[in-house]
Formats: C-alpha cells, sequence, structure tokens
C-alpha cells in the first residue's frame, strides 16, 4: 500500500469545491496528470511485487482521486485511513 504525503493531502483539500453536481476535486489538468503519472508509478512497483495497488488517503479525496484515475488506472483502489486495519506496511509515500 502507498499513503499520500500529509502536505500532498493538504494542498489537494484545498482545490475540494462544492457545484450543482456535488463536491469536486478542481485541480488544474497539469497537477491532474502529474497526479496520474505519479500513481500509475506506485501501482505498476506494488504489481510487480505482487501487491494489489492501494492508495491510502482522506476520506474526503477517496472517491475524489478515483474519479481523475478510473479510466486510465481501473485496478488502482483508493481506501480512507479508516477503513485500513492497524499494523498495515506501507511500501511507499507519494510526495508532490
Amino acid at each position: 500500500m502507498a499513503t499520500l504525503d500529509h502536505a500532498l493531502e493538504q494542498k489537494l483539500q484545498k482545490y475540494v469545491k462544492r457545484n450543482e453536481d456535488g463536491i469536486i476535486l478542481a485541480i488544474d489538468p497539469t497537477l491532474a496528470n502529474k497526479l496520474v503519472e505519479k500513481f500509475s508509478a506506485v501501482s505498476t512497483k506494488m504489481s510487480d511485487m505482487n501487491y494489489q495497488p492501494i492508495i491510502m488517503t482522506t476520506p474526503l479525496l477517496r472517491a475524489l482521486l478515483r474519479r481523475i484515475t478510473e479510466k486510465v488506472l481501473p485496478n488502482l483502489v483508493f481506501l480512507s485511513h479508516n477503513e485500513i486495519v492497524k499494523n498495515v506496511k506501507t511500501v511507499e509515500v507519494l510526495k508532490e
């Protein structure tokens, strides 16, 4: 499992906006592409280690990050901190 660096989570939470469609992650395409590249790299790394690619993040960001990755990384799983049992091994911390 990989986790997002706390500073990156805080930065992304500043982009969370509410509109008529609900809650969205209003990030620019450059940042979205950068995140997808990082998620893709860590997904490949975990798959190569025979692990299910899982990213742990906050409950708020979980579904929002899934939305931006679901078409290009359909096997990548996002879980929130409260869905994880204690003592789970973290393979990598994703930073900005």
